[in-house]
């Protein structure tokens, strides 16, 4: 396999592991069922052959599409962190000794 077509095939396959973390990020449904674990993008070691000067426009196509995920991903963060924030937190509730400021937060209702 000439290293043009193993390089290739790589900027392929971090282009499509990108992808795929951007579509976790924007599935905004709640699942009815467990969910399956999130998966992180796959390590994708680098070929060991020379990087061929003929790909480099590839190159630069994936690192703009590695961008983009990365700000579709950082923008779904901030909403969820906003989402969450805006929840009820639980109350807190006067105690009488044992605590150094007096409250403790009520976890059993």
């Amino acid at each position: 396999m000439t290293p043009e077509r193993v390089w290739a095939e790589w900027l392929d396959a971090v282009e499509s592991a990108a992808r795929s973390v951007e579509q976790q990020a924007l599935v905004r449904d709640v699942p009815q069922q467990p969910a399956l674990p999130v998966q992180a993008m796959p390590a994708l070691p680098m070929p060991g052959t020379p990087w061929p000067p003929s790909l480099e426009a590839r190159r630069r196509e994936v690192l703009g599409t590695l961008a983009a995920v990365t700000e579709t991903v950082e923008r779904r963060r901030d909403e969820t962190a906003v989402a969450l924030n805006r929840l009820a937190h639980a109350p807190s509730r006067p105690v009488a000794s044992g605590y150094a400021n007096g409250v403790a937060l009520d976890v059993v209702g």
